[in-house]
């Protein structure tokens, strides 16, 4: 979560194309406008990461549950660990989602970003511990709930 800088002075540099919001004279993605006290108050990267993103992940699933039938045909929800793990099994199922087919860089591109890859539950687990210990209790409930909201199905 540290590494990809999702806090911070990310939104300071101008070349980012997020549109942010002015908090105590700070920039913050306007996703993230019903939690910029949390966000600001963040002991650490963690703790204001978690708030930023899980109000970006809550509002588009609220978006998405909204959403009639129709336009729910018009959405295709792929999940990371599937992407990952089975690459080309989500690469024909997005490909026949947009009715395109892959280019002849597709087999590189996947070999080169490491597609069709077992995910080591291991190392997840142990970043996941350590991060929890940099938490506060709120914090952790807060996760709880998007690791939750991540494996459910619906909308």
């Amino acid at each position: 979560m540290d590494k990809k800088k999702y806090s911070g002075d990310f939104y300071e540099n101008p070349r980012n194309v997020t549109l942010t919001l002015k908090y105590k004279n700070k920039n913050f993605p306007y996703w993230s406008k019903k939690k910029l006290n949390e966000i600001y108050k963040g002991k650490n990267i963690y703790i204001k990461t978690l708030y930023s993103l899980s109000e970006l992940i809550f509002e588009q699933k609220r978006n998405l549950k909204n959403l009639n039938k129709k336009l729910k045909k018009r959405v295709l929800s792929i999940k990371f660990d599937n992407l990952v793990q089975n690459t080309d099994l989500e690469i024909k199922k997005i490909t026949k989602f947009l009715n395109c087919k892959t280019s002849k860089y597709t087999k590189k591109t996947i070999l080169n970003q490491k597609g069709n890859r077992k995910i080591n539950l291991n190392i997840r687990e142990k970043k996941r511990k350590v991060i929890l210990k940099l938490l506060d209790q709120k914090t952790i409930k807060l996760l709880k709930k998007l690791e939750n909201s991540y494996y459910d199905k619906k909308y």
